[in-house]
């Protein structure tokens, strides 16, 4: 691994020598004073850093395959560095301001060889942080000189980074000097000193000056000529728009006291939305949303602001006045720092509200006060060593909120959640009453709430010349000035509760039975722990000796070296026993008094004694063990008792009860084979199907005959060559959504080729379909390649993948294993195949009268009818889809009906009347066949669509099935019809797939081979595996009728459950019921409900 950075770093740099020779040069020296071994490295340019513009950083984080690295290995360590928000909060006081930087100090803190292979610190390793921390820290506190300066850098310096202010020049001066002879006494040299005062700089040696005027304090720039901090915001959308560049884009804004929240709020809403619509990491986004998030980033790049840096004088005292916001898509405080009649945002926070439930209003507005109050807290507590605080304001524009606050009970009102926000608020107050502070609770307009704008969000243009800098107006004057509206109060104190509270140490068991999975590991564990004990106890006193062997039960005689045997087996069971009952011997005291007869053995144990004494019964079974209901032992018991057979409860009940005594084993029995995975493929049933939906818009919705088409094949079909031998074919149907009109084509081959070669005969004698529905057969997906990509590899003939990918058809596949969907033309292959069947018997034709009957059958199915024909001829007239394919020309002029000038001898000669009156005749003809037309539409309209209410279905007939609701990622039994029950595979649900009306009727599956394919609810059957088994809270009426007992719901075996086969003469309309163990059918077999 180290070579092969080598090699990638050579490559890297190989352009630039005069690079590699100072990476050399720094490795040498570091080599000579001892300070690096034998180390992998990175490097990390800081061409913006005069001091170190190249740096090694070592890469302790690399590791090789399946390996870990040495930052896995070593302990990161506590974090005892000061916060870096109240450093810079601390930055933000005094008139003078000092930073300085320790030179290379991870490499001055030496550590134990021994224990570490570095003989320095090394940078880059996880635990260095904490290393250089720790031996500054200890360096600091054992100073006997200079404790208030040394008190003051070890608050303010973070890593090798030292910041500290001053009120006058001597003081600044004073502490450069003390901090250097600290440093030298630290064998560290403390260097480029940065400081706003010339006086200060003058005193500051020439080798510890930095000359640069504008200098980077903790990731902020500081003008020290002007005394300015400069905000800077750069959010550059990136080429490839993810989930993950949004967020990275996010992260790149440094703001850790949150001076940039308005602005950055709608970009952190809208990576939240990309949660709401469940983006994986490195999905693209979709147009709408990269341009949507193109637009948040021009509105907020290159934002820049310079604002003051002291805002606090360390001699005055201050009042803090924190104002709070929400709106349903943040909580916002922000916090403002006066003295005087001068007042500057100090710091900021806000928090989105979680996507899970529903969030009132007021609930957030009282978030977003706490939130308020712990900034606050926060900051005073950062800034008491330093500032005087005599006043802290909490200012919210909800009144509602304020008067939660002055309620001295608002659990009875508001519930537990806003009561509990009252209680925290009424603490922070206390804590402040402690330290002298007022706090004071009011009110302030939304116009006037500087907050807003953070639960809001401004565009970069709108944040230069905003309140949010310095708060509104009214603060720079006198309290008593401000407006009457912000009504200010004291927070009443908070009710104290006396509790009586009675605490028993809960022992701890020698035997930890929750660790093990069953009850022989645990047993073969208690085992040789036993055999360890007697060979440790050999050499002891008798006295310990018989102590030890009378608490573990441990026999006299046994050898320790022989394997585990019988007898050793028993006595770990034994002691089992004896430390559960010894766990649990509150609950045997209660079944005492319960009248359960339970008196201890000659062993120790436990036993229930009925009044079985005189049955034939073993004498196990007549004086059980008592066992603990609802223990991790009793768990292990019933599923030793359940066995690899997985018997069913009644029997496993039985089995327990030859030996051990459960109070409420029916119910633990019941849980435990819930929880068993082999009995959950049978046991379970599948999800149930939600509510059929609306039939789509192409099967109600006026259109041209085959608009919309769903085709499929059947067969195969036997025919025979002109030598009479026998060979298959199959039929293709093309189906109208529409008009039910079809289309039937004879092909030779269920190959991709013979499927295309019918498509274009079908678009040649009827139309190109805008729209074609079908299933997942291997032929139509193929075929849908060719369609839209012209695969020419696939291609039997080059000019058919072009004629065919120029008609621009929409594929719409089917869900897999749901055959409903694609009712309406399936239910017209039934009636096919009962044409064929009725018509030939077991005739065989040749090709040519086979094409020749299914043009017949395709002829009389299209002259079928549609709707009822009524009785009375006065009645709408039945339709028939032929009717829809003849009578279409449509007349786009308007007829005169005129015949004057014909009946007139005198206007036309008699030939030219002859012509005239063929011409009428004509044209009336045509009238009349587009009259036609339009009645069988009417027809079509009024008495087709409103009679397909007579076969309306809610629900799919699939038998017993589960209430549950399908789950990201649960694991789920696939059924497969062509398999056994025991046969079907595991599939984890990747991805819900919503219906218009919100139903979830199918999801999409990673199976355990790492593909994924798309099924129905109803043949997905849930496994619960890991936790508990819920039980299923409804039962199918029939099954109701016909368990009469929990037992015969358990004893049940997948040959009871498993659903009739499903005749080839069922009724139209039917749905089979859920076939748990289904013979081996085609998906012909199934007869359809949902489109037809």
């Amino acid at each position: 691994m180290a070579v092969a950075r080598l090699k990638s770093l050579l490559r890297q740099y190989e352009n630039q020598p005069e690079f590699l020779q100072e990476f050399d040069r720094i490795f040498k020296e570091q080599l000579q004073q001892g300070m690096i071994e034998e180390v992998t490295e990175e490097m990390d340019r800081k061409s913006e850093k005069k001091t170190t513009p190249k740096r090694i950083v070592f890469d302790a984080s690399a590791h090789c395959a399946g390996e870990p690295s040495l930052n896995d290995v070593l302990h990161q360590g506590p974090l005892i560095m000061p916060n870096i928000s109240g450093m810079l909060m601390r930055f933000r006081t005094g008139k003078i301001a000092i930073t300085a930087d320790i030179e290379k100090a991870f490499l001055q803190a030496i550590h134990n060889s021994i224990v570490f292979r570095f003989t320095r610190v090394a940078f880059g390793l996880i635990s260095s942080p904490f290393l250089l921390a720790a031996t500054i820290n200890f360096h600091l506190e054992t100073a006997e000189n200079n404790k208030g300066i040394a008190t003051e850098i070890k608050d303010n310096l973070y890593v090798d980074n030292l910041v500290m202010t001053a009120e006058t020049k001597e003081e600044g001066i004073k502490q450069y000097q003390e901090a250097k002879k600290i440093s030298n006494a630290l064998s560290m040299n403390m260097r480029e000193f940065t400081t706003n005062s010339e006086g200060v700089r003058a005193k500051i040696a020439k080798v510890d000056r930095c000359s640069e005027a504008v200098a980077k304090v903790l990731g902020i720039q500081w003008r020290t000529d002007e005394d300015k901090l400069v905000i800077q915001c750069v959010a550059q959308p990136s080429a490839k728009i993810t989930k993950r560049t949004v967020l990275h884009t996010n992260a790149s804004v440094f703001d850790p006291l949150g001076w940039l929240t308005p602005l950055m709020l709608r970009n952190k809403c809208f990576f939240q939305s990309l949660w709401i619509k469940s983006y994986d990491w490195d999905e693209i986004l979709t147009e709408e949303d990269q341009e949507q998030w193109k637009k948040l980033c021009d509105s907020i790049n290159n934002f820049r602001m310079e604002m003051p840096r002291g805002v606090a004088n360390k001699r005055g005292v201050h009042q803090l006045i924190t104002f709070s916001d929400a709106s349903t898509s943040a909580m916002a405080a922000c916090l403002y720092v006066k003295q005087g009649n001068h007042q500057e945002l100090l710091v900021a926070k806000s928090k989105l509200p979680s996507i899970k439930g529903v969030h009132t209003i007021p609930k957030l507005e009282m978030n977003a006060l706490t939130i308020a109050g712990r900034l606050t807290l926060t900051t005073y507590e950062e800034l008491k060593k330093i500032i005087s605080v005599s006043t802290v304001y909490l200012l919210s524009d909800s009144e509602i909120v304020l008067n939660w606050l002055k309620n001295d009970d608002p659990t009875k009102v508001t519930g537990v959640l806003v009561s509990n926000r009252v209680k925290e608020i009424k603490r922070i107050a206390a804590k402040f009453k402690e330290e002298g502070v007022k706090v004071y609770i009011g009110y302030i307009s939304t116009k006037h709430n500087p907050a807003d704008c953070a639960t809001r969000g401004l565009t970069a243009k709108e944040l230069y010349d905003h309140i949010w800098w310095r708060g509104p107006e009214f603060l720079s004057k006198d309290q008593k000035d401000w407006p009457e509206e912000t009504r200010l109060f004291e927070i009443p104190a908070e009710s104290a509760e006396v509790l009586q509270i009675s605490v028993q140490k809960e022992e701890t068991p020698v035997i930890n039975v929750g660790r093990f999975s069953s009850m022989l590991k645990l047993k073969k564990t208690v085992a040789y722990m036993m055999k360890f004990l007697r060979r440790v106890t050999r050499n002891l006193p008798d006295v310990a000796k018989e102590r030890i062997r009378k608490t573990f039960g441990i026999g006299a005689e046994s050898e320790q070296t022989r394997p585990l045997e019988a007898v050793d087996m028993r006595q770990a069971e034994k002691v089992i026993v004896k430390v559960h009952q010894k766990q649990y011997y509150s609950i045997i005291t209660a079944n005492t008094q319960r009248k359960l007869n339970i008196t201890l053995d000659s062993d120790g144990i436990w036993r229930c004694h009925g009044r079985l004494g005189k049955s034939r019964l073993p004498e196990e079974a007549k004086k059980p063990v008592f066992i603990a209901p609802n223990s991790d032992l009793a768990n292990l018991i019933i599923q030793e008792a359940h066995g690899k057979y997985h018997r069913s409860t009644a029997h496993t009940m039985a089995e327990v009860r030859k030996r051990f005594w459960i109070p409420k084993l029916r119910q633990q029995v019941k849980k435990v084979i819930r929880t068993c995975t082999a009995c959950q493929r049978y046991n379970n049933l599948p999800f149930r199907y939600p509510p059929l939906a609306e039939l789509p818009k192409r099967r109600v919705v006026q259109s041209r005959p085959f608009q919309d088409v769903g085709l499929d094949l059947f067969g195969p079909l036997k025919t025979r060559n002109a030598e009479g031998i026998q060979a298959k074919a199959y039929g293709c149907i093309f189906t109208c959504a529409t008009t039910r009109l079809m289309h039937v084509e004879l092909i030779t081959d269920d190959t991709t080729t013979s499927f295309i070669n019918a498509m274009r005969r079908f678009m040649s004698r009827r139309e190109v379909p805008k729209t074609i529905t079908c299933d997942n057969a291997p032929t139509f997906l193929l075929a849908e390649r060719i369609l839209t990509d012209s695969l020419v590899e696939a291609q039997a003939d080059g000019q058919i993948g072009d004629f065919l990918t120029n008609a621009g058809i929409k594929w719409q596949k089917i869900t897999p294993y749901a055959p409903w969907q694609g009712g309406f033309y399936e239910r017209l292959i039934k009636d096919v195949k009962w044409a064929l069947n009725k018509s030939l018997g077991r005739r065989v034709l040749d090709e040519d009268s086979l094409r020749t009957v299914l043009v017949e059958i395709e002829s009389c199915l299209n002259c079928r009818p549609l709707s009822y024909q009524e009785e009375d001829p006065d009645e709408l007239v039945s339709i028939r889809p032929i009717d829809f394919l003849q009578n279409r020309i449509v007349i786009s002029y308007t007829v005169d009906e005129s015949q004057d000038d014909v009946e007139d001898p005198n206007f036309l000669p008699a030939t030219e009347r002859a012509q005239l009156r063929t011409h009428r005749e004509a044209e009336q003809a045509l009238r009349a066949s587009y009259d036609i037309t339009e009645k069988f539409w009417k027809v079509w309209n009024e008495a087709y669509l409103t009679s397909l209410r007579e076969h309306h279905k809610k629900y799919l007939q699939q038998g017993r099935s589960s209430p549950k609701k399908p789950r990201l990622g649960q694991v789920v039994l696939v059924e497969d019809p062509l398999l056994p029950q025991n046969g079907w595979r595991l599939g984890r649900i990747s991805s819900l797939e919503k219906s218009n009306d919100g139903e979830i009727r199918q999801v999409e599956l990673r199976m355990s081979n790492g593909r994924t394919t798309r099924r129905p609810v109803n043949t997905l059957i849930p496994l619960e595996l890991g936790e508990e088994c819920e039980e299923e809270v409804s039962r199918s009426q029939s099954r109701a009728a016909e368990e009469t007992s929990e037992d015969r719901a358990a004893e049940e075996t997948p040959d009871d459950r498993a659903a009739k086969e499903i005749p080839e003469d069922r009724a139209a309309g039917e749905t089979p019921g859920q076939n748990r163990r289904p013979r081996r059918i085609t998906k012909k077999n199934y007869p359809y409900s949902e489109e037809e």
